[in-house]
């Protein structure tokens, strides 16, 4: 058994960004309206995208992997960034330090890449996804258990926020028929 702590952080921290910019712009879905429909349809979907450079984005978890997001964000999208972590006093340069709750009333992109504790397990739950602004996202590297992916998929489903990517799930692997597969707007 080997612990290789920082060994992956730079490919989870490009998934983010490339989950973050899936979910804000949309390329994919851009693409295929453009080649099912054509420009005078497809250009209309350019408006319903959002630039991420205004964007407040929050990490639960500014370890390693969230201090690498952290500053691909702030320094090469101008983005803001607030956080949080078991280690306040460590808190990297260029994020801003407040606490949970905050986190998801104030950031337009809120990702989790904290450890899987007693204290996190869970914490995104129907009461701080309720927290989120409606046009939020989620991304989540950490581990499945943080999130309570049914009240994860009542906001999908009612559009309660935009969007989320999951990395992880609290069950592996996901059954064929698991209702999650069955939300909009997840990556």
């Amino acid at each position: 058994i080997a612990n290789l702590p920082g060994s992956n952080t730079n490919a989870v921290a490009e998934y983010v960004i490339a989950a973050l910019l899936n979910l804000r712009r949309g390329p994919a879905l851009f693409d295929k309206e453009l080649r099912d429909a054509g420009w005078d349809k497809a250009r209309s979907r350019a408006g319903e995208t959002t630039e991420v450079s205004p964007d407040t984005l929050g990490i639960i978890g500014v370890g390693a992997v969230g201090s690498r997001v952290a500053q691909i964000a702030g320094n090469g999208f101008g983005m803001r960034v607030i956080g949080t972590s078991r280690r306040t006093a460590n808190m990297p340069a260029g994020v801003q330090e407040v606490d949970l709750d905050q986190i998801f009333i104030e950031a337009d992109v809120v990702v989790l890449s904290c450890a899987l504790t007693d204290e996190t397990r869970g914490i995104v739950d129907a009461r701080r996804l309720a927290l989120m602004k409606p046009g939020a996202v989620l991304i989540n590297v950490s581990r499945g258990a943080v999130v309570e992916t049914s009240c994860l998929r009542d906001a999908l489903v009612s559009g309660q926020i935009a969007g989320a990517a999951l990395d992880v799930h609290d069950l592996h692997p996901l059954p064929a028929n698991d209702p999650i597969y069955s939300c909009p707007n997840l990556v």
